[in-house]
């Protein structure tokens, strides 16, 4: 599941004394949500719902939906008062501080801090301050460190409690129905993530050669778009056992105007929530509780 830590690409509006706004961007689209905004003389704080017409970015939804969640739940919420001028390396680690004292994962403080960086980061290109807090604090670090606390906190994935029993992966098997059969199987042998699956088309998957390619997935929202990173866009080779499932399956298969493998039933992109309400979990009660 190793990906590519991607930049949250906001563009920022020039206020009054050297403040600056949040103006999240996705495919010309309007979006309403807290913001960071005019604070007085130069200030950071959340004023209120704003209106930005998105421009140029194409960040998805979830991307905008997640940055909306930092400044709002957090950002704002602890340093939203402050001068841009203030923000310094040190008031960044009191934020980091701040974060975890307040129940905040590890993982949660490198987003959180990942998104003020960029904030500042497109704030400096601005002018708007002479250098990003964010940066120089990550230059003053062992490289690493952040990552290895969040492995030891998280510890190694333990056989039968965080990954199935090899056992556990054939019940599961036994008892898959209908069209989740298909997809938990290719799941189970392939890899890929459940984005993946649902964005997987026919013209991907060479049943002669054994091997599918993965060059879209669907998100949270089901919109359709390019893998993560660009090694994501890779070739997976499978067995004979899922081969000849997917021929049954493609016999079966609903039509679908996108060509997916997975489609619903009525031939749109198949929810997150369907596939592990209605497929993977009847499945693992069935077969191992």
């Amino acid at each position: 599941m190793a990906g590519v830590c991607r930049l949250l690409a906001v563009a920022s509006c020039k206020t009054n004394g050297g403040s600056f706004c949040g103006r999240e961007n996705h495919k010309r689209s309007k979006i309403r949500d807290e913001s960071i905004g005019h604070g007085g003389e130069g200030g950071i704080r959340t004023h209120g719902t704003v209106t930005r017409t998105a421009e140029a970015h194409s960040l998805e939804r979830a991307t905008i939906k997640q940055y909306h969640e930092h400044v709002g739940q957090h950002i704002a919420a602890f340093i939203g008062g402050m001068k841009l001028s203030e923000v310094s390396a040190q008031t960044v680690r009191k934020f980091e501080d701040k974060l975890r004292e307040n129940g905040r994962s590890p993982a949660m403080v490198r987003k959180i801090i990942g998104s003020l960086g960029s904030l500042l980061a497109d704030a400096q290109e601005q002018g708007l301050v002479a250098r990003n807090a964010v940066r120089d604090l990550r230059r003053n670090r062992r490289r690493g460190r952040d990552q290895n606390a969040e492995k030891r906190q998280k510890g190694k994935l333990k056989i039968g409690v965080d990954i199935p029993k090899p056992e556990e992966i054939k019940a599961i098997i036994a008892n898959a129905n209908g069209r989740w059969r298909p997809l938990l199987i290719t799941a189970i042998f392939t890899g890929l993530r459940a984005s993946e699956l649902r964005g997987l088309r026919w013209k991907e998957v060479h049943l002669d050669r054994h091997e599918l390619h993965v060059h879209q997935r669907a998100d949270r929202f089901n919109d359709i778009g390019k893998p993560k990173s660009a090694a994501g866009e890779r070739v997976v080779p499978f067995g004979k056992f899922v081969a000849n499932t997917l021929k049954e399956w493609k016999l079966a298969c609903p039509k679908s105007q996108g060509d997916l493998v997975f489609p619903n039933g009525a031939g749109n992109v198949e929810s997150l929530a369907n596939i592990i309400n209605r497929g993977l979990l009847p499945s693992q009660i069935a077969g191992v509780w």
